[in-house]
C-alpha cells in the first residue's frame, strides 16, 4: 500500500474519532483516486484542492460518522486476491469492501459492474 494512501486513511480514521470537521493532506494522484471513490460512495462530504494540499470535509449524520469500523486489510493475513467470481459472491449489506485493481480503487459493487478482480484493500462498516 502506498504510504500516502495509508496516511490518508489513518488521518480520516483519527479525524472521525475526534469528530473533526475537516482534515488537510498532501496532494498526489493516488490520494485523489481514493478520495474520488470515498466521495462517490458517500463516506466524505467533499474535498477541495488548494495548490499542493487537499482539504477534506468529513460527513456526519446527527454527529455520527457514516461508518463505525475502519479496518486495513492490505499487508495482513486478511488481505486476499479476489477473482471476479468470488467478488460476485460477496454481500454488501453490513460493510463496504474496497478493492485495489489495476484500474484503480473500487468497491465490490463497482467491481461487479465492471467485471474486474483485485486485492482487498480496506473495509468500512
Amino acid at each position: 500500500m502506498s504510504k500516502n494512501i495509508k496516511n490518508l486513511l489513518s488521518s480520516l480514521k483519527n479525524a472521525l474519532l475526534i469528530n473533526s470537521e475537516n482534515i488537510i493532506i498532501s496532494k498526489n494522484y493516488k490520494t485523489l483516486d481514493t478520495l474520488n471513490t470515498l466521495y462517490k460512495n458517500g463516506f466524505i462530504q467533499s474535498y477541495k484542492i488548494c495548490y499542493k494540499k487537499i482539504i477534506i470535509f468529513l460527513r456526519y449524520l446527527n454527529n455520527k460518522s457514516p461508518f463505525k469500523t475502519f479496518k486495513f486489510l492490505i499487508k495482513t493475513i486478511n488481505s486476499k486476491n479476489l477473482s471476479f467470481k468470488n467478488i460476485c459472491k460477496l454481500s454488501n449489506k453490513n460493510a463496504t469492501l474496497f478493492i485495489s485493481t489495476p484500474k484503480g480503487l473500487f468497491t465490490t459493487t463497482d467491481c461487479k459492474k465492471k467485471k474486474i478482480s483485485g486485492k482487498t484493500f480496506f473495509l468500512l462498516k
